[in-house]
């Protein structure tokens, strides 16, 4: 198991973030994606078979998904332990995630 690609990274940083394998194992990470597209509908879909909570922001809110919809990404950073992102780099999202962000996400965000 220890083969994957990615765990020697995730258990050589378990100094950096302790909590991190608890809330992997109990499956209590809300996730916050930014950019519910096409790639972001895919993340989604596969972090919902863990029992992860997910929420998103978006340009427009999606009604047919049944995932949380914050209007901006301040107040999904500040529901959320961990932000994805699956949005292109525009002039629109340059910038986007910034200092005041980060700290909305917390100290034990990812």
């Amino acid at each position: 198991m220890l083969n994957y690609p990615g765990c020697h990274y995730l258990y050589s940083s378990l100094h950096v973030f302790p909590n991190t394998i608890a809330l992997f194992q109990l499956g209590r990470l809300k996730i916050g994606i930014v950019g519910l597209g096409s790639i972001g509908s895919r993340v989604a879909k596969r972090l919902a078979a863990f029992n992860y909570s997910i929420s998103y922001t978006s340009r427009k809110q999606k009604p047919s998904v049944p995932y949380s919809f914050y209007p901006d990404v301040y107040e999904l950073a500040e529901n959320s332990n961990v932000l994805v992102l699956c949005c292109p780099l525009t002039d629109e999202t340059r910038h986007m995630i910034s200092k005041e962000v980060l700290l909305a996400l917390g100290k034990q965000g990812i």
